[in-house]
């Protein structure tokens, strides 16, 4: 999952480019609380019949089912903003830029099966274990992370 700089920069990014009457501060944090529950099942209201697959992404659905009422609360549209960005994470973003790959050499979207990971960009297979490390995926996080607090002047003293 994008990292919670990556989150936060998207969220100020879009209070920036919007008029609203949304706390700033809420927002913000309304954009970390999904990540503070482990089960991210739960937690991103993912549909528990993809727990086998490699690439989980909310159902925004599910969130609004149940948070209907809410949805006034900045806090609560921050959270929806989390998912929201990583919906399109999952389903639009990572896929363009790598494929997984089973012991057999085809694609496949099942967790148990995938031994690789091919990268579009630099045409490198990598093992599977190795992609999700500080050398590649969590590693691109890291750097970027400086850089945006930075660029976006991203409050890191939000106010419970």
């Amino acid at each position: 999952m994008p990292g919670y700089i990556l989150h936060l920069t998207a969220a100020k990014i879009l209070l920036d480019k919007t008029s609203t009457e949304l706390s700033e501060n809420n927002f913000l944090l309304g954009n970390l609380l999904s990540d503070v529950e482990r089960n991210k099942v739960i937690s991103h209201f993912q549909d528990p019949r993809n727990n086998s697959k490699i690439l989980r992404y909310p159902d925004l659905g599910r969130f609004i089912k149940k948070y209907y009422h809410f949805l006034s609360d900045s806090s609560v549209c921050g959270y929806l903003y989390h998912l929201y960005i990583d919906q399109k994470f999952y389903k639009e973003y990572l896929p363009n830029l790598v494929k997984y790959i089973d012991a057999h050499g085809n694609s496949t979207v099942e967790r148990e099966n995938v031994k690789w990971v091919y990268i579009k960009r630099t045409d490198e297979k990598i093992p599977f274990k190795q992609f999700y490390s500080n050398q590649y995926y969590y590693g691109d996080f890291t750097k970027m992370n400086n850089y945006l607090i930075k660029k976006y002047a991203l409050p890191l003293d939000l106010k419970l």
